[in-house]
């Protein structure tokens, strides 16, 4: 995994098509792997090749994106006893957010066979995590879903705006360490949902969030931030 990540990176097309396409068919297959580290490392190298050379995934995608899609979602919880307290841990996490960028990266260079409606599960998943390194990523590939396949986002629109209902409008502490970090996840959520209210056609469920949004003071003040004017344009 670590020879194709470099092979990519480093080489022109011609070069990687020639290194890589005769062995990329094995190398998705490490997606199915029992150990997590080598199916983290072959994210990462397939999150490589769709950066730089995304055109030779395209006949790999259908058997990817579902894998994808899956790994974007795993959780693996397990609890380390501290002895005088107990730490939850969460095995999947790294898997879950090298997932989550090599899905970006596909939508972002809109590579032809990528399948927008299966993603979308796990945006809605991305979205709802209780991480918000994963949560910011699932808004950034909303944001290019919005652009490459709005019919998908439409569609899902009711799993997608309810965690980002919740970001917006979460409680946070003034005045706390985290403060700054957590009103970046709600301006991310709040470009999230402006992106689907200007969809063809537009989406009355994220109308109704920023409206909601404007009616509150940090909110608009929020919106105002992001250049959004206040009247859904």
């Amino acid at each position: 995994c670590g020879c194709a990540k470099a092979a990519v990176s480093c080489c022109g097309l011609d070069e990687a098509a020639a290194a890589l396409a005769p062995r990329l068919a094995a190398l998705l297959a490490l997606l199915d792997d029992a150990d997590l580290d080598v199916r983290k490392e072959c994210l990462v190298a397939l999150h490589a090749t769709a950066h730089h050379h995304a055109s030779l995934l395209a006949p790999h995608l259908a058997f990817a994106t579902p894998r994808l899609t899956e790994l974007a979602q795993l959780q693996l919880k397990r609890v380390v006893d501290l002895g005088p307290f107990k730490h939850t841990v969460d095995d999947g996490l790294p898997v879950r957010k090298a997932a989550l960028a090599a899905l970006a990266t596909l939508v972002a260079q809109r590579v032809a066979g990528v399948d927008c409606a299966v993603i979308v599960p796990a945006v809605a998943a991305a979205c709802a995590d209780k991480v918000a390194d994963v949560q910011l990523a699932g808004h950034q590939i909303l944001g290019g879903l919005c652009g490459h396949a709005p019919a998908a986002v439409l569609g899902a629109s009711d799993s997608l705006l309810d965690p980002l209902d919740k970001a917006v409008n979460k409680k946070i502490k003034e005045g706390t360490a985290g403060e700054d970090r957590a009103y970046d996840l709600v301006r991310s959520a709040l470009r999230a949902v402006i992106a689907v209210e200007k969809l063809p056609g537009g989406c009355a469920k994220a109308s109704g969030i920023l409206e909601k949004a404007r009616a509150k003071d940090k909110l608009r003040a929020e919106l105002e931030k992001i250049g959004e004017t206040g009247s859904g344009q």
